[in-house]
């Protein structure tokens, strides 16, 4: 069983709730024999700095062991900050990819990028809430590694980041002291789809002939996947695991349309590729 160090990132994942949500979901995940580098940048996400596991376990060769444990477990360092609040870039934060399902590793990559910022900021709790002291430059965000859906309030603007932790936008720079305080709880969100999210490779498309297109990509199942021109579903001629050929249909017209691989219960994020006559 992987433990987590800091017992309050432990809570966050969701052990011992009563209710299935998205960080159980990630808690599962973790526990699991499978998906060791979906695994590894779940615990980067969620700003983890140690964990314990089988020193022979998925993580093994993922992760640096710091030392061996009493039981057989290893403790393994996870790279990145952890600390409980961190300022964050709005502007990236506009152009983060929706997290389309718990193995969609291209969105977890792009948040890990942004949440791992080095500025941390001062994060106290309180018997009211939280209380966090930063100072805001014109670009910046608050991010709290506090979930969102426990329900807090607060005179600036809260939301839900991508994995469900706490964002705070105040409205202006500088110096500012923010009290959080405990308020109605907020829905729960669905969970995540369980399915790995197929990925179309960058300049991974091909037309060698007219009306025919190759695709190379990762995660497309053999025999179960399709593309989507625009809005038109194309069955497989051939497939595998890294490449689909599809016919377009004869009224398809030279120039710029978009394209997705879909399989079942998962379908990629969109490109756009040129039609040529």
């Amino acid at each position: 069983m992987i433990r987590v160090a800091a017992m309050s990132l432990l809570l966050a994942l969701g052990c011992g709730s009563p209710r299935q949500t998205r960080l159980d979901q990630v808690h599962d995940l973790v526990q699991s024999p499978d998906y060791a580098a979906e695994s590894v940048l779940w615990l980067r996400a969620l700003g983890i700095p140690a964990t314990e596991a089988a020193c022979a376990g998925k993580l093994s060769q993922l992760l640096q062991q710091e030392s061996e444990e009493p039981g057989g477990d290893c403790r393994y360092r996870i790279d990145g900050p952890a600390a409980e609040a961190v300022l964050v870039s709005r502007n990236q934060y506009e152009r983060l990819p929706e997290i389309q399902g718990l193995l969609d590793t291209e969105a977890l990559e792009a948040y890990v990028l942004w949440s791992e910022r080095p500025e941390r900021v001062g994060f106290e709790r309180t018997p009211e809430g939280l209380r966090i002291d930063a100072d805001l430059g014109p670009n910046d965000l608050i991010l709290a590694r506090v979930a969102f859906d426990e329900g807090w309030s607060s005179d600036v603007p809260l939301s839900a980041d991508p994995i469900g932790y706490t964002l705070i936008a105040p409205e202006h720079p500088g110096r500012r002291t923010i009290e959080l305080r405990r308020s109605t709880p907020q829905p729960t969100p669905p969970l995540w789809s369980q399915s790995e999210i197929p990925r179309i490779l960058p300049e991974g498309v091909a037309q060698p002939g007219q009306g025919y297109l190759v695709i190379y990509g990762e995660r497309f199942m053999p025999g179960l996947s399709s593309a989507i021109v625009d809005d038109v579903e194309l069955p497989g001629v051939y497939s595998s695991a890294n490449q689909l050929n599809v016919q377009l249909p004869a009224e398809t017209t030279p120039g710029i349309h978009q394209l997705r691989v879909k399989t079942p219960g998962a379908v990629s994020r969109p490109i756009e590729i040129e039609v040529l006559p």
